[in-house]
C-alpha cells in the first residue's frame, strides 16, 4: 500500500507524538477530512504496528456499519 504524502505525514506525526510522550496515558486525535483516506491510514498504521508488535491487539470503534465494512476491506488489502 502506497500512502499519499499527506497520509504519510499523519502517520509520521503520530509516531513523533508517541516518541515525545513515552509511557504517557494520553490518546492522540488524528483528523482527516471526508475522502482523505482515513481507512487507508488506519489499515497502514495497524499493519505497521502488528508487524512490530505481533501480539498487539487492535480495537476499532465506528458508529455505522458502512465504516466497519470499509475498514475491513482496507485491512484485507
Amino acid at each position: 500500500m502506497i500512502l499519499r504524502a499527506y497520509q504519510q505525514r499523519v502517520i509520521d506525526s503520530l509516531y513523533q507524538w508517541w516518541l515525545a510522550r513515552p509511557g504517557a496515558h494520553e490518546a492522540p486525535l488524528l483528523v482527516l477530512p471526508t475522502g482523505a483516506g482515513k481507512s487507508v491510514v488506519i489499515a497502514d498504521l495497524v499493519r505497521r504496528l502488528i508487524g512490530r508488535y505481533p501480539t498487539l491487539r487492535v480495537l476499532m470503534l465506528v458508529h455505522v456499519k458502512e465504516l466497519v465494512q470499509q475498514n475491513f476491506e482496507q485491512l484485507l488489502r
